[in-house]
């Protein structure tokens, strides 16, 4: 069944609810970034930080738009597109939850060796939601940000 007008608000409050979601975890790895990127844990830092201070914490709602208001701004046809609808986005967001849940949950533990399967199994899932939501204007700097992660997580 397609996205029906009556149905847009609350798909568009769930895929923020997942997008923020999301955003915790990645602040999550920011605090602990040292234990689980070494050397490198710096510039991943920085880059989070200027992320979630320029989209998520102070955007200026001109050049830097807020994800929550370019979800709404987007036309449910394009999300019914990315298949952010329906059984595709409950599907989606079990997905994104509990990659969320276990990754944080490992970084808890903060435990080098707990980390790496739920962080790849997170980085995969992120991917797949978060490509989804470029129909919105939101994710690519996020992705670029999970890649550069994922690319310098040591062996």
């Amino acid at each position: 069944m397609p996205l029906l007008e009556s149905d847009e608000r609350e798909v568009k409050h769930r895929l923020t609810m997942m997008y923020m979601d999301t955003i915790e975890t990645f602040r999550l790895i920011l605090e602990n970034s040292e234990i689980y990127f070494g050397e490198n844990s710096g510039e991943l830092s920085d880059a989070i930080n200027e992320y979630i201070y320029d989209f998520i914490d102070n955007p200026d709602n001109e050049e830097r738009i807020h994800p929550e208001g370019l979800i709404f701004r987007t036309d449910r046809v394009k999300l019914q597109s990315a298949g952010l609808y329906g059984a595709q986005l409950n599907l989606k967001e079990r997905q994104v939850t509990n990659a969320n849940k276990s990754l944080r949950e490992a970084i808890k533990e903060r435990v080098r060796s707990a980390f790496n399967s739920p962080f790849k199994k997170w980085v995969a899932v992120i991917n797949n939601f978060v490509g989804s939501l470029e129909v919105t204007g939101v994710g690519s700097a996020l992705k670029e940000i999970k890649d550069c992660l994922r690319d310098d997580l040591p062996d």
